[in-house]
């Protein structure tokens, strides 16, 4: 096929992103499309971002992308619509979330857009980034610093207000509830119950895939053999033992995919039976009501959090970033993994071109004719 045949397919993350890709995955898929690159800067999960390039887009080509690949939720009803008349096919994320996506392909705005995920393809970085943050609050190193650099040291009078908490520790001493039993939470909670008893919370009963039991039991008899003895376990609940599970629970990691029936679902609800714990959300933000979350804090229901994403991102200076329990950072879990993540995106669209199945997720499946397949 001529270059100027093939379909064009949208890259949200831009060109330095898309080149974190191994090459070979690459030349696959510039095999079949002519790759098109919305740069990032900050802003191109902004449903207007989009709206401008597929404007531009078609004065220059005359014709809009096939297949779009996207970290982000912003293709909204009225982009969709746009798009959609435009020539696009299918959405290709690049991790297992869908957000508002989904809703949207399902009610008038999708007209026959397939979406297709990829989850999994970074949940170790993600597993590594969730250690390193409970280490981080349990110890209480970033605090430590920023004490350092306010010139207070231990036995200054002022530094027992710095909530450095030298008394808590992982090593067997903590139990960890993680709330999601997804790609990324049962790699975090078998990263960690290299280090202490681990539950993992199934939402609504669902069961796990074959592969994923196979996962844990393989674990489980790795820990059994592990030098110096068995460290921590890994057990599961469903809805029927959250509460007690929240009520013993030393940190709490949320792990949950967002959709919209999920808006603010660990709020003062749940947050009311917990008993001094530390939480930390690399999830989605909109899983989280905020301002209950300061009220434990205030309450001593909670004696800090991390909080890697916020219901707005970017979220400014406010009550959360400023508060001295919390820290924050910029959507960073899943940076590790950057490569791998687009490369399934990538992966994925490739399939969608030959009509082969999906390997990782279909959310919804494309319902239009590909122009190409004759």
């Amino acid at each position: 096929m001529a270059s100027n045949d093939k379909p064009f397919a949208l890259i949200c993350g831009g060109e330095v992103n898309y080149l974190k890709v191994p090459a070979g995955i690459r030349g696959e898929f510039e095999n079949l499309y002519q790759v098109a690159y919305l740069p990032y800067v900050g802003s191109c999960d902004k449903p207007e971002v989009l709206r401008k390039w597929l404007r531009d887009h078609l004065k220059r080509h005359g014709r809009g992308p096939a297949v779009a690949v996207c970290f982000d939720d912003a293709f909204d009803a009225e982009v969709l619509t746009a798009y959609a008349a435009a020539g696009l096919l299918a959405i290709c994320r690049t991790g297992s979330g869908y957000g508002t996506i989904r809703d949207d392909l399902m009610g008038q705005g999708g007209n026959g857009v397939g979406l297709y995920t990829a989850p999994g393809c970074n949940k170790e970085a993600l597993a590594e980034f969730c250690l390193g943050t409970t280490l981080n609050l349990l110890h209480g190193i970033t605090k430590g610093t920023q004490a350092v650099e306010a010139g207070l040291w231990p036995g200054n009078k002022h530094y027992a207000a710095i909530p450095t908490l030298h008394d808590h520790a992982l090593l067997g001493r903590s139990r960890v509830l993680i709330l999601g039993a997804g790609h990324s939470g049962l790699a975090t909670a078998l990263k960690l119950s290299q280090h202490t008893d681990v539950v993992v919370y199934n939402r609504k009963n669902r069961k796990l895939d074959p592969a994923r039991n196979a996962a844990i039991r393989a674990h489980d008899a790795w820990l059994k053999q592990a030098p110096g003895g068995r460290t921590g376990s890994i057990s599961r609940i469903y809805d029927d033992g959250l509460v007690a599970a929240l009520k013993e629970a030393s940190v709490v990691s949320l792990h949950l995919a967002w959709t919209s029936e999920l808006t603010q679902w660990f709020n003062w609800k749940l947050m009311r039976h917990l008993r001094r714990a530390w939480f930390i959300n690399t999830a989605r933000g909109l899983l989280v009501d905020e301002a209950d979350l300061l009220r434990a804090l205030r309450e001593g229901k909670l004696l800090g959090a991390h909080l890697d994403v916020r219901a707005e991102e970017p979220s400014g200076r406010d009550n959360i970033t400023r508060h001295k329990l919390i820290h924050c950072t910029p959507h960073s879990g899943w940076t590790a993994g950057t490569g791998e993540m687009i490369g399934a995106a990538l992966l994925n669209a490739v399939a969608f071109y030959k009509g082969e199945p999906i390997e990782n997720k279909v959310i919804v499946a494309c319902s239009l004719a590909r122009p190409w397949a004759g």
